[in-house]
């Protein structure tokens, strides 16, 4: 099960900075997320939430984090946006007495997921063109958006594999998350050009 991830975006903008949080109730320490990666799985020593509240039929839950990072790039054509995945130590869990590789590759799915979602925000945003003015409210909705649908894909994805007890459609989505990391490769790099229209 993944945990609602915290939302946050960051803007600074030429000699402006725009600071803000969307549905976070605190900030977390870098060294507690882990950021995406390939060659890097998750183990079951990365869930360390003392916090244990496990939903209905939940075993496990993953804690992402997707942040969207605008920066001030010194051109006055495009914008630099950083868009990364990570997974949050402090707030993922698993009961104790249900550490199955099948439940971690799970847990793995919904990290994969988020990566998958981040890649279509890159895609969506290399194709973006807004103006300075309204490059905030773009960004916004863009990352929005992108959320929404990642969170409604989560939900179908515990519903269908029953959080990793259907051994078959599990392996479906297995593979159906592995094919769509690898068509979104192009968009596995964290830093995306937004254009800037006058």
């Amino acid at each position: 099960m993944s945990w609602p991830a915290q939302r946050s975006i960051k803007m600074r903008l030429y000699t402006s900075i725009f600071l803000w949080l969307l549905a976070s109730a605190f900030i977390t320490g870098t060294d507690e997320l882990i950021p995406w990666k390939s060659d890097r799985k998750l183990t079951w020593a990365d869930f360390k939430s003392k916090k244990q509240e496990f939903g209905t039929g939940m075993d496990a839950y993953t804690a992402y984090m997707l942040t969207l990072t605008p920066e001030n790039n010194g051109k006055t054509d495009s914008i630099t946006v950083h868009v990364e995945c990570s997974f949050d130590k402090n707030k993922s869990a698993v009961r104790k007495g249900k550490l199955s590789d099948e439940l971690l590759k799970h847990e793995q799915g919904h990290f994969d997921l988020a990566e998958v979602y981040a890649r279509l925000l890159r895609k969506k945003l290399s194709a973006t063109k807004t103006s300075l003015q309204n490059a905030q409210s773009t960004l916004n909705d863009l990352y929005k958006s992108a959320f929404s649908e990642l969170e409604a894909e989560q939900a179908k994805y515990d519903r269908e594999t029953d959080h990793s007890r259907v051994a078959d459609k599990q392996e479906l989505w297995n593979k159906k998350i592995e094919d769509r990391l690898t068509e979104l490769e192009k968009f596995s790099g964290t830093v995306v050009k937004v254009k800037i229209t006058k």
